[in-house]
This record gives C-alpha cells, sequence and structure tokens, in this order.
C-alpha cells in the first residue's frame, strides 16, 4: 500500500502526490517536482511519532485523528507503517512545537444535526355515511371540523414544547460527552506519564538489586588463597605479593574487553544512555585480581581450563577467553623485560666466577616443548624430535653472566636443527664483533662466528678418537663449568609446568607469547651467582 492520510474523509497521499508531479508547471515550463521547479507541493505526509521516541505525541495524535479499530470500537486505532497525516490538518502547516498535534479539518468537527421527522396528525373527522339529512349532516360536519381544527393546533403547540426541551436535552448531553472525553484523554496521557515513570524506576530497581546480588556473590579468590609470599610465588612464579599487586596495576589497563556479544546484539539504532556505563556487557564474575590469579596458575602450575573453571566458579569457556585475553596484554606489557643490554652494562653487572672472561655477552642454548601430536601428517613429520623422541617446539635462548634472559627467539618446529634454528631466528645480528659466546658442542657456527669476528667457545669432540685427550677434557670442564648458567637458567624457566608439560595443540598459536611472558617473570628471580 502507498502512503495516505489517515484522517477520516481526507483523500490525500502518495497517489496525488504522483499524479501532481506529472503534470506541467505554468510557472516554470517543467514537470513539478524537479530540481528546475521549486513550486512547494499542494501538500506534506508527516509519519505518526514511534512508540520508543515520543510516545506521548502518538497517543495525542491518534486522539486527534479518532480513527477507532473495527473489532475493538472503544480503542483507538493503532496507525499502520503506510498511514500519515497531510499538512493541511496542522495550523503551521507541519508539527511545531507550538502546534504538535493535527487540529484542522479532522472530519468530525462539524456535527450533523439530525432533523426528526414530524409525526402526521390523525384526523378525528368522521364523514356521514348517508346523505339522506342535508342540514343535519352540514351542521355536524362544520362542527367537528372546528373541533379538529382546535384539535390540531394543540397538538402543534405541545410538540414544538417537546422539540425545544429535547434539544436542549441534546445539547448539554453532547456537552457533558465531549468533558467526560477531555477528562479521559488527559487521564490516558497521565497514565502513559506514570507508566513511563515506573518502568524508569523498576529499571533502576533492577540494576540496583543485580549489583547488591552481585557484590554478594562475587568472591574475592585473591583474598583466600594468597596469604602470605610463600604460597605467592607457589601459585604464581612471584616472589612477593606486592610485586604481585604492582604486576597487577602494570598490566590491567592494556587487557583488552572479552565481550563478544556486540556482534550479535548490533542494530541500525543508536543506544543513547543518560549516564552511559563505564564498560559495556555483561556484569563481571570475576574482577581483575583474580583473573590475574588465575593466568599466573595456569603458567605456574599448568591447570587444565576445566580444573580453572571449577576453582573459580565459571565456566572453561570463560577460562579460555580470560586467558587469551590476558596473556596478550601481559606478553606486550612484560615483554620488554627480556631485551638485549648494552656490553658496559653486562660488565658492570658480571658475577666474579665471569670476570676472568671480560669478552663473554651471551651463553646460548635450544631447548624443546612437547605438543600434542598433530593431526596432519606434515606438521606430525616438522615438529617430530629424534633427540626427545616426541613432538615437539623449539627455541633458542640467550643468557647473559648475570643470571638475566636477554633473548628468546621465536617458536620453531622440533625437527629444525640448533644450528639452523640460530641462523634464522636473527640472533647473531645482535652480536657486535670481538664478542665472545659460548654454547653446546651441537652449535656448528665456527665458520660463520669467523666471518663476523666473533669468539665462539664449545667443548670440543672426540674427533674419531676412541678417547678424548687430557687438553680436551680439561677444556671440556672449564667451558661446562661456565655454560652450566644456560642449564639453570632453562630449569627455572620449566619451573612453570605449562613449559614442562605437554601442551595443547589448541594453545600452539599463543606459545610465543607463553613463552616471553614466563622470561620475563624469570628475570624478576634473584641471579644465580653474587657479583
Amino acid at each position: 500500500m502507498a502512503y495516505h492520510c489517515a484522517v477520516k474523509g481526507c483523500g490525500n497521499g502518495a497517489y496525488r502526490l504522483k499524479n501532481w508531479q506529472k503534470e506541467m508547471c505554468a510557472k516554470h515550463d517543467c514537470h513539478n517536482g524537479t530540481a528546475s521547479c521549486t513550486c512547494s507541493p499542494p501538500f506534506r505526509l508527516f509519519p505518526f511519532p514511534t512508540q520508543r521516541k515520543n510516545p506521548v505525541n502518538r497517543q495525542l495524535w491518534k486522539e486527534a485523528v479518532n480513527r477507532a479499530q473495527e473489532k475493538k470500537p472503544w480503542k483507538f486505532l493503532d496507525p499502520s507503517k503506510d498511514q500519515r497525516v497531510c499538512s493541511q490538518h496542522f495550523t503551521d502547516g507541519e508539527p511545531t512545537k507550538s502546534f504538535p498535534v493535527p487540529e484542522l479539518l479532522l472530519g468530525y468537527d462539524t456535527v450533523v444535526k439530525k432533523v426528526l421527522r414530524k409525526k402526521p396528525l390523525r384526523s378525528s373527522v368522521t364523514t356521514a355515511s348517508s346523505s339522506s339529512s342535508t342540514t343535519a349532516s352540514v351542521n355536524t360536519m362544520n362542527e367537528s371540523a372546528m373541533d379538529s381544527s382546535m384539535h390540531v393546533s394543540d397538538n402543534n403547540e405541545n410538540h414544538d414544547e417537546m422539540m425545544t426541551s429535547n434539544e436542549a436535552i441534546i445539547v448539554c448531553l453532547t456537552l457533558i460527552i465531549c468533558n467526560l472525553i477531555q477528562i479521559i484523554f488527559s487521564l490516558q496521557q497521565e497514565i502513559v506519564v506514570l507508566k513511563q515513570e515506573i518502568e524508569h524506576l523498576q529499571s533502576k530497581n533492577r540494576e540496583s538489586v543485580l549489583q547488591v546480588v552481585c557484590k554478594k556473590k562475587q568472591h574475592t579468590y585473591h583474598k583466600s588463597i594468597l596469604k602470605n609470599d610463600t604460597v605467592c610465588n607457589f601459585f604464581t612464579g612471584i616472589r612477593s605479593l606486592e610485586l604481585f599487586k604492582k604486576l597487577h596495576d602494570f598490566v590491567q589497563p592494556y587487557v583488552k574487553r572479552r565481550w563478544k556479544g556486540i556482534s550479535v546484539t548490533s542494530s541500525k539504532v543508536k543506544r543513547r544512555f543518560k549516564k552511559s556505563p563505564s564498560k559495556f556487557g555483561p556484569q563481571r564474575k570475576l574482577n581483575s585480581v583474580d583473573e590475574f590469579l588465575m593466568v599466573l596458575m595456569k603458567l605456574k602450575l599448568g591447570l587444565m581450563n576445566n580444573d580453572l573453571a571449577v576453582r573459580f566458579n565459571i565456566s572453561a569457556t570463560l577460562v579460555s577467553q580470560i586467558f587469551y585475553s590476558w596473556i596478550t596484554a601481559m606478553s606486550q606489557t612484560l615483554g620488554c623485560m627480556v631485551f638485549w643490554p648494552e656490553k658496559d652494562q653486562i660488565l658492570a653487572t658480571k658475577p666474579v666466577r665471569y670476570r676472568h672472561l671480560p669478552s663473554l655477552v651471551s651463553i646460548i642454548d635450544c631447548s624443546e616443548i612437547f605438543v600434542e601430536t598433530p593431526k596432519n601428517m606434515d606438521l606430525q613429520f616438522m615438529t617430530w624430535s629424534d633427540y626427545k623422541h616426541h613432538n615437539t617446539i623449539k627455541f633458542l635462548i640467550s643468557v647473559a653472566p648475570n643470571s638475566a634472559i636477554t633473548y628468546i627467539s621465536p617458536l620453531y618446529c622440533g625437527r629444525i636443527s640448533d644450528k639452523a634454528l640460530t641462523l634464522d631466528c636473527g640472533y647473531m645480528d645482535l652480536l657486535n664483533p670481538h664478542d665472545s659466546i659460548m654454547a653446546d658442542k651441537g652449535f656448528l657456527l665456527q665458520k660463520e662466528c669467523d666471518a663476523r669476528f666473533i669468539h665462539l667457545s664449545i667443548p670440543p669432540g672426540k674427533r674419531g678418537a676412541s678417547q678424548m685427550l687430557p687438553n680436551s677434557m680439561k677444556k671440556t670442564k672449564e667451558i661446562a663449568n661456565i655454560r652450566i648458567l644456560v642449564e639453570q637458567i632453562i630449569r627455572r624457566l620449566k619451573s612453570f609446568k605449562i613449559l614442562s608439560h605437554q601442551m595443547p595443540i589448541t594453545m600452539v598459536p599463543c606459545a610465543d607469547k607463553i613463552l616471553r611472558v614466563c622470561a620475563a617473570l624469570c628475570n624478576l628471580y634473584n641471579p644465580m651467582y653474587k657479583y
């Protein structure tokens, strides 16, 4: 259906506007409504106010139009999407602040008075049946005619009096009905306003009740779990409660929102809030401190999602969402603790047992993390480690003489060799000429180090002999005593059980972030050797 005016008896609509546009404009010699014609249309159509934005004006418009429903005539007609009100019914030609409601030519302004028909008077004149006696019949007829005329005049006067009294009663009744209708309209408006106030108060009451219930239900797990520094070190890998709070305050502003409902509840209508909430979405079941504690417990103890869900009284899906959001923020913030220092800083913080090696800047080694066996045969082949006899992912770690982790490479498939990993990860670009590094005998990098003027210290091999020479054994022992530091740091790194246990295949995409966060937390520990 096309747009049309909802006022009774008004035929304005989109059809008339289309016919007007087809006609030629006498002033501009073009079709009406085109760009070259500036003439205004004969009328405009205005939609009813919506129930959501302006329910009061919508009710007033419905009352002004005064159209009743067919099945429920005691109710006003609820306008359809095609029904409009044309500009001819507004005082200013359109709804304004002064006259927002249609008031002109509404189809019921002129009251049609019904003309009461006068009932024909029955004459009581009786004619004689016989014409035998002429004078007697004439006299009787004259007398009866006089009597009938007098009776008719009396009836007319009485009827006029009855008509005037009935009209006065009708006028009084119409005035009373109009007053009652106005009272009903005002009461309906008050009812709409009161309903809105009730809904507003009910929403406030619900919010306050939910806040009270959430405060009662929300349990602070960190207060019941982290009672002292020893317990904090066991569950989180952080040595003190004070450091735990400082790290939380540092990381928490960078945690992005986890709520995923905006893609489901999105709409074209923008929401308007009188007081915008600090965070959209459902109420958090855990506060930020408990979420930070849960992530550290997963890193340190290697707990599964179902275990953490039972401990913190949430779902396993929510545990996964919290972990991925926090591990991303922690890798971006705490990852800066793993950095390559200047050579002067390395020399200034070098322990006593390494001071006889002034050019030593790094001790390197590779380590592997067990992963779940992938279903893809190519991935099984690439992640298989002949050394561990398991599917693994491998990384390179560099440790300074002061026990700090200075470099962590990206994770590679377990089949790659130590030499290929070292050359591909970009570690060699960090070294300066005449630096000294120490590695295991599997790092066959002598030619590459010579090309960069870097001194490489690795234990000597047997080189085809059945037994090692005494000088080789002595050199191997000296290098092993110095290189043992990287093994100790790897053991400290593997104290985070998520790296020592088998990692699920679903967690491999964020394994780089997990490794960097664990390395950053290890750098917060005390050094292995005193200065």
